[in-house]
């Protein structure tokens, strides 16, 4: 795993929470995740190995291709997703007594997936312009699930690194699980 990349993302992740929040952040320092042990949740400990796979109500899934190959998520309860939502759009909170899936309307759902989604994207881009050694990286419009207690599972063969935001609205968990490609890689256009 480049440091370089890890070390990127983790800034992209402060500075875009912030400008979007406009609220207090923490970035916890990113932690290698053990892929090989079964747990419900990523961050969660079994017989003391901490997981590689998310567990959530919402995730975020950005691939990269080219000289890097792998996804970067972004997980996070219901109700934070929602809080960022109507944050990001300038809009009064929500009542979180609210924040179920099945109480949710098309819209509510659409505004999480897009609200989730360009979060995402603005972290991935921004720490791919900014790391070294990755011009012929790119990444992919973002995917987003929305359902509870959902998993997505890493690859076995990729180590995965995680860095823990915690902000007012709730915690997220930004899983990268990047490597350099090992084949041959195309000249860019």
């Amino acid at each position: 795993m480049d440091a370089s990349l890890i070390s990127s993302l983790r800034v992209a992740l402060k500075n875009t929470l912030a400008g979007e929040l406009q609220g207090p952040t923490q970035i916890d320092t990113p932690r290698a995740l053990d892929s090989s042990a079964s747990a419900p949740a990523a961050g969660h400990t079994v017989n003391g190995d901490v997981t590689g796979d998310v567990t959530g109500d919402v995730t975020g899934i950005v691939s990269y291709t080219g000289s890097l190959v792998g996804t970067i998520t972004l997980s996070m309860a219901l109700d934070t997703a929602l809080g960022l939502a109507h944050r990001m759009a300038g809009l009064p909170m929500p009542d979180q007594a609210q924040a179920r899936i099945d109480a949710l309307d098309d819209a509510a759902v659409d505004s999480i997936a897009e609200a989730v989604g360009e979060l995402l994207a603005m972290v991935a881009m921004t720490a791919l312009f900014s790391s070294t050694a990755h011009d012929t990286a790119m990444a992919s419009c973002p995917t987003v699930i929305i359902g509870p207690g959902h998993r997505v599972a890493s690859s076995p063969d990729t180590p995965t690194v995680q860095i823990r935001c915690v902000t007012e609205l709730g915690e997220l968990l930004l899983d990268v699980s990047v490597r350099a490609s090992t084949g041959s890689i195309p000249a860019a256009a």
